[in-house]
């Protein structure tokens, strides 16, 4: 039997060698806005289905959570997102993971290479978004990118 090598985390019995996938870069994200119910959302992002895949709820009291992946898009995916009792004005933060290199196919990978470790693949913007008219927050993703957005 061949041993397997652990999916999220990668180590040696040095600390400085330890890769961290991009899978736990995107359950970290995820895992750190946990929803204390769902909520009903309105998105128009262009297609009904795919290749955005999304869900909403609140965080917190007061707090509205988007949190969306982007798989096989073939151009830019728009997002407008309104909640219900949102107004203009009203604040929040999109979160946005990306895998480097437009041509990865979704491939990319944190490695160790010899005793070092590679290049950070995993990339992480942030983004302050105010809601506009009608309490409607736009933004764009996209292809293979992850985030969440979060009303305050």
């Amino acid at each position: 039997m061949t041993p397997s090598k652990p999916d999220l985390v990668a180590f040696t019995a040095n600390p400085a060698q330890t890769v961290l996938s991009t899978s736990w870069y995107a359950i970290k994200l995820l895992s750190a806005y946990r929803y204390e119910r769902t909520v009903p959302v309105t998105v128009t992002s262009g297609d009904n289905f795919g290749p955005a895949y999304y869900v909403a709820g609140i965080s917190a009291a007061g707090q509205y959570t988007f949190k969306v992946a982007i798989y096989n898009a073939t151009a830019s995916v728009p997002f407008n997102l309104e909640f219900e009792g949102v107004k203009a004005g009203q604040k929040g933060t999109l979160t946005v993971l990306s895998a480097s290199g437009p041509d990865s196919g979704g491939l990319s990978s944190n490695v160790l290479v010899g005793d070092t470790l590679g290049p950070q693949v995993v990339g992480e913007r942030v983004e302050n978004l105010v809601a506009g008219s009608g309490g409607v927050y736009s933004f764009e993703l996209g292809n293979y990118e992850v985030a969440v957005f979060t009303s305050f």
